[in-house]
């Protein structure tokens, strides 16, 4: 986990810190619920808490792409054409040139590619009806840290729902 592990009361509050593309989050499990924070340059800022007795406890883990792939076939579609356009003499005396550019967007584009290409894994917790409340992706600086982070999330939505089931001194009305 992170360095920002603290006590909290008897509870023990736990950071973990996500990074996929330019989105970071910050998970905090808290005595009641996960607060989460996200910033990045084309994401919205958020700051919230999810109720541990919100989330069903089963973890659903996913396999996503980052984004879309084929932008950086298309960078690496210019590139060959400006390989081929420089193969070619089409630049005339602006040959160097197209083959500057070339190199560029062909690099360009196969690094884009292959970033886009690589899956990152998520673990996402519903709510008891079906309903994403929320991802997790093992990515960022506490990644390694990605599994004894969710232990300890899905140990606590267990022991809140535990905590909300009615006891048999409050089942319901007693017959006369």
């Amino acid at each position: 986990m992170s360095a920002a592990a603290t006590a909290v009361g008897p509870v023990e509050e736990l950071v973990y810190r996500e990074t996929v593309l330019s989105r970071r989050r910050t998970f905090t499990l808290g005595p009641d619920g996960v607060r989460v924070e996200q910033s990045g340059w084309s994401v919205a800022e958020v700051d919230t808490t999810v109720p541990f007795d919100l989330m069903n406890p089963r973890r659903i883990r996913m396999r996503v792409r980052t984004g879309p792939a084929w932008v950086g076939a298309v960078v690496l579609s210019l590139g060959i054409g400006f390989a081929i356009a420089a193969f070619e003499g089409w630049g005339g005396a602006d040959t160097p040139l197209l083959w500057i550019q070339a190199g560029s967007l062909g690099a360009a584009g196969l690094v884009t590619t292959v970033w886009f290409l690589r899956r990152i894994e998520y673990l996402r917790f519903e709510s008891d009806a079906g309903v994403p409340v929320l991802d997790v992706a093992r990515s960022g600086p506490d990644a390694a840290q990605f599994d004894a982070f969710l232990d300890r999330l899905t140990d606590r939505i267990r022991d809140a729902r535990k905590s909300r089931e009615p006891t048999d001194a409050v089942a319901g009305p007693t017959e006369k």
